[in-house]
């Protein structure tokens, strides 16, 4: 398995145990599901953290989304590209930009960014999404405490 391969595998498990969790949020829009999330960066392993270019500590977290077609065929969501931005705002309304950037592998297709947080900081997330051949764009908030 190569090193992205095992990066891409861990993201899934990471995020499959965030929905098991009840942490993790979908969204269902025109034919898709977008999946959201997001974590402290110290719950990925500091190789994975490094690999993917994610400063790693309990003071940094990540937001990760993910975004699926229905496939009518066989049933089995397909993941698809997208145009994926978003900021974050602190209960004061500070905002910080997110710069959310695409990692794929064998199409598995995920959006990430990283930023700084404080312990029990909460943070309120505007995302807009645009899959690959759509005119529209889907808004949506969720938060999360650190």
């Amino acid at each position: 398995m190569s090193n992205k391969q095992f990066i891409i595998l861990l993201l899934s498990v990471l995020f499959s145990y965030s929905v098991y969790a009840g942490d993790a949020n979908q969204i269902e829009y025109n034919g898709y599901t977008i999946h959201f999330n997001a974590y402290p960066s110290d719950h990925l392993q500091p190789n994975i953290a490094k690999a993917i270019g994610v400063k790693r500590g309990q003071s940094h977290a990540v937001v990760t989304v993910v975004v699926n077609k229905k496939n009518e065929t066989d049933k089995a969501p397909q993941s698809v590209k997208a145009r994926v931005k978003g900021n974050a705002f602190n209960l004061t309304g500070m905002m910080r930009r997110m710069k959310l950037r695409e990692l794929e592998d064998k199409g598995a297709i995920y959006y990430i960014s990283d930023f700084g947080v404080r312990q029990g900081e909460r943070l309120t997330f505007a995302l807009s999404v645009k899959p690959d051949g759509e005119s529209q764009e889907k808004e949506f908030k969720f938060s999360k405490q650190f």
